[in-house]
């Protein structure tokens, strides 16, 4: 037996363990996970959303020779809805395209698998809905769901429409007309630059369409109009009022990217804010109706999500569906990481017939079907990986080269998610009745994120008695005679300079810019503090101090958004003992002693929570390999890094 012949067998083994099982039984709950089929017939599009990954790497996901020939495409379909029902299977069907409802092709093949499909099938199609611009289109796909429902078939056309106030994000790229050719109607784009017909009419038509077959809209929270999105969250309201349609049917998606900048998170967490006591209000202000509705009544998603558990590894639909090009039939990992290294295999066809699978890349289903990204590099360690939502393998994938190496932009925007939450809920007094119904693992991670916000809360306010304390005690050490005070600075230099010598560690964690202005400012400390003991205290210029606070606010933002490793413990702990002890003896700048406070007891904070870990040896072990393993594409990420900061 060839290598081909044996991997050939091993996805066809994997697969028909997993969903060809699941299409067979699709009520068995063993298989509740494995009960989808995607099929995409191709990437064409009208929109051109700012944040979608087609606009960026389509062509390299699915190259467009592939699906040129629509004869070709349709036949293959119908290649694939017999297979499906010469082996019983019966997966729920999601039909995936750029917009399959303004294209002949798609619309066609709509029609095509409805015809095929058993009694009590259903069929999920995402829409941007421009089809509503053409009567004659609209009437099409109501005679396509009509004819659905009258054979026991649903059909369902979620909204992908971002609302009235961030739709610029979605730019129209081309307006659709009709032709006729060969008494055949085939839809076209036509580039010609005419302004976006999405008109309040245009709305009013899409909500009443919606409404009359009951489905629902699911719009992207993306970085840029995020200060919009409060007054788009009150229209959607508004026009569900408007058309009768609940309030609750709304599903948020968030755009896990790298695009998001801090201004703008703090944009979304305002946002989260606001949602929340919208919701409260909504709910007569009755604890049991808003817990009720977060944890039984979906939440919007976005409020969920951090609350319960889903039973799977990851959140996205990736390990529910198996994905399927229509153009090359294809199967591939999802939509967002189709590239050619990435095929999973092909259904084989002879005569007409899928008589079999060649395999090109199992591994790659093997590892995604099965991974939990709570185990990923960098997630592993992270406190808050029980709460997170995670992010998209595919957007990792093109950050970092690697899909298993989260965003670390992303990371930043899911713990001041968390923090966005625990605010509010306090708030309105009722953070406790949420994390009572958590459980142990997502209890701890809200606990330790208290924690956090505890330390940081001293850059917005007075410090506590204890607090006072604590610099007191960080004050009295430099009063020691001079002899033994001077031996401290030596030593803590010495730990310093050696931590610093390790550059590939440094500009990996903090990046070539942090890296320059940590080190600036440590040289000022350093040599400022030598002069004291010389009996000359020259008091440093604002330009100095500032310098030596915006260090401390780099270490602080990685302490709050990264894995504390032993290289970001050792070096905010000194540096911020170091720059207490300065600050104490020439500058006095309580901004600076309270953000020294705040680091070194932001680095604390986590090694207390390490201490609860039942083999020491073993994480301290693991932290290790953590700064050891950097993969070659984490480089990648980096790189986007600094194009943003510069």
């Amino acid at each position: 037996m060839s290598f081909q012949e044996e991997n050939n067998g091993l996805l066809q083994s994997i697969l028909e363990r997993t969903f060809f099982a699941g299409w067979r039984e699709p009520n068995n709950p063993k298989y509740m996970n494995f009960n989808s089929l995607e099929l995409i017939p191709n990437y064409k599009c009208n929109l051109g959303c700012k944040y979608c990954y087609v606009n960026r790497w389509g062509e390299e996901l699915y190259p467009s020779e592939l699906y040129a020939d629509e004869g070709k495409l349709l036949s293959n379909l119908q290649v694939v809805l017999r297979w499906l029902n010469r082996n019983n299977y019966r997966p729920q069907i999601e039909y995936f395209s750029g917009e399959a409802l303004v294209q002949e092709v798609g619309l066609k093949g709509l029609e095509m698998i409805v015809d095929a499909a058993p009694e009590g099938a259903i069929i999920l199609v995402p829409t941007n809905y421009t089809f509503i611009l053409s009567k004659e289109l609209t009437e099409r796909v109501d005679r396509i769901i009509t004819s659905a429902m009258d054979k026991g078939v649903k059909v369902s056309l979620s909204a992908s429409i971002d609302g009235k106030y961030c739709e610029s994000n979605r730019p129209f790229k081309a307006t659709i007309t009709s032709q006729h050719e060969d008494e055949k109607r085939r839809w076209v784009y036509e580039y010609n630059g005419s302004p976006d017909p999405r008109d309040d009419a245009f709305y009013d038509n899409v909500f009443a369409f919606v409404k009359k077959w009951g489905f629902g809209f699911h719009p992207m929270v993306y970085s840029e109009h995020i200060e919009d999105w409060k007054k788009n969250f009150l229209w959607f309201q508004e026009m569900y009022r408007k058309h009768d349609i609940p309030w609750s049917k709304l599903y948020i998606l968030e755009i896990r990217n790298t695009e998001w900048n801090n201004q703008q998170i703090k944009d979304y967490m305002d946002f989260v804010k606001f949602l929340v006591r919208w919701t409260w209000k909504t709910v007569g202000e009755n604890p049991a109706n808003y817990i009720d509705f977060v944890f039984n009544g979906k939440g919007f998603n976005i409020l969920t999500g951090p609350l319960t558990t889903i039973g799977r590894g990851i959140g996205c639909s990736l390990q529910s569906a198996l994905y399927l090009r229509l153009g090359d039939l294809a199967i591939v990992p999802c939509h967002r990481q189709s590239y050619k290294q990435f095929i999973v295999g092909w259904l084989k066809v002879e005569e007409g017939e899928v008589v079999g699978i060649t395999a090109h890349n199992p591994e790659i289903l093997t590892a995604e079907i099965s991974c939990t990204f709570r185990n990923f590099p960098y997630c592993e360690a992270c406190p808050i990986k029980h709460i997170c939502s995670g992010g998209c393998l595919g957007s990792q994938l093109e950050v970092t080269g690697d899909p298993f190496t989260p965003i670390p932009k992303v990371c930043k925007l899911m713990h001041n998610k968390i923090r966005a939450l625990i605010e509010v809920y306090r708030e309105l007094g009722i953070y406790k009745l949420i994390i009572q119904r958590l459980s142990p693992n997502k209890r701890e991670a809200f606990e330790y994120m208290e924690k956090v916000m505890e330390v940081k809360r001293m850059d917005y306010g007075g410090m506590s008695i204890e607090e006072q304390r604590q610099i007191k005690t960080e004050v009295n050490k430099t009063q020691n005679n001079n002899k033994d005070a001077y031996k401290s600075f030596c030593k803590a230099t010495n730990q310093l300079d050696n931590i610093i010598s390790h550059e590939k560690d440094f500009r990996q964690l903090y990046g070539p810019k942090g890296m320059r202005i940590i080190k600036d400012a440590y040289e000022i400390v350093k040599a400022q503090s030598e002069e004291i003991f010389r009996s000359r205290k020259n008091p440093p210029t604002e330009e100095e101090r500032n310098t030596i606070h915006r260090a401390l606010n780099i270490l602080q933002d990685v302490l709050l958004t990264r894995p504390i490793v032993p290289f970001i413990r050792d070096l905010s702990i000194d540096f911020a003992r170091l720059t207490a002890n300065w600050d104490k003896a020439i500058c006095k700048c309580a901004p600076i002693r309270r953000k020294c406070l705040v680091v070194d007891e932001l680095a604390r904070a986590q090694l207390s929570l390490i201490t609860t870990i039942d083999v020491l040896k073993e994480l301290v072990a693991r932290g290790r390999r953590h700064l050891q393993y950097t993969p070659p594409a984490f480089e990648i990420s980096r790189a986007y890094m600094e194009l943003d900061e510069k």
